[in-house]
């Protein structure tokens, strides 16, 4: 997955080797990094969904261009 021209699951990958490598890390600091590594991706695959890759609605699409609503002299709304 890439994120602005970061390579994540390689960063990822290089994180959880230095992880493995690295005897001086405290197991409770080894199982915190651990899960913070699994949640990593998972955050960033809801930041990269949107209505055409997911069951959202396109009225939730960040970046959306929104079209501005007229009321005309009689009162409704034109799209």
């Amino acid at each position: 997955m890439k994120i602005s021209d970061i390579d994540v699951d390689a960063i990822i990958a290089n994180a959880r080797q230095q992880l493995k490598d690295d005897a001086s890390i405290s197991p409770s600091l080894r199982s915190t990094f651990e899960i913070l590594l699994l949640i990593i991706p998972i955050l960033l695959g809801r930041v990269n969904t949107n209505s055409r890759n997911s069951s959202k609605p396109p009225s939730q699409d960040p970046d959306r261009v929104k079209k501005e609503r007229v009321i005309t002299e009689s009162g409704v709304r034109k799209s």
